[in-house]
């Protein structure tokens, strides 16, 4: 239905998003929400509870850093504890209801570092994609009462949008978003 061809859409643009076709007004304001999550990021990676989580936890050895915490893990791992650092003081976005920014870069993040080389035009694109995607997520749904959108939604339909941007496959975006428009999320 209407869902879907939206979900396809939005999957259409984010594969086909190239960062030289971005008005330089966009770039600017990314950049600018980079900077701020990942310093709210590194700042909160250095809180004695997540210190006290990474040397508990011990990750696995892998190529993308856990920000902050001076530790390498696999991509799913790393993009999970640096999302869980953001300390909600990042920028929120009240258009989308939420922190986009907080659930989507981790995971572009992390994953960059594990498929290099990627290109810094490619790493922005992906950004790029999942803060659209992100934004466009919480805009397009209501939490239940006493709810907050810091893991209540993002980090899992976010970690699709950057693996199919840094290896291009339409078909890989889709089946990873259009199961999310059917789930009944709190």
């Amino acid at each position: 239905g209407d869902t879907a061809a939206a979900v396809r859409r939005l999957g259409e643009w984010v594969a086909g998003l190239r960062w030289e076709d971005v008005p330089a007004h966009v770039r600017e304001r990314l950049l600018l929400a980079v900077y701020d999550t990942l310093g709210v990021i590194a700042v909160g990676a250095r809180l004695p509870e997540n210190v006290a989580l990474v040397r508990a936890w011990d990750p696995p050895p892998g190529p993308s850093a856990v920000i902050g915490a001076g530790r390498h893990t696999v991509p799913e791992l790393a993009a999970w504890h640096t999302a869980a650092c953001s300390l909600e003081l990042d920028e929120g976005n009240k258009y989308a209801r939420g922190h986009p920014a907080a659930h989507g870069f981790p995971a572009v993040v992390a994953m960059a570092q594990a498929r290099p080389p990627v290109d810094g035009p490619t790493v922005c694109a992906a950004l790029l994609s999942a803060y659209e995607v992100a934004s466009r997520f919480g805009r397009a749904t209501t939490l239940r009462p006493g709810g907050h959108p810091h893991g209540c939604w993002g980090i899992e339909m976010e970690e699709s949008v950057p693996l199919a941007e840094l290896r291009p496959a339409r078909q890989v975006l889709a089946r990873a978003l259009l199961p999310l428009c059917h789930r009944d999320r709190p």
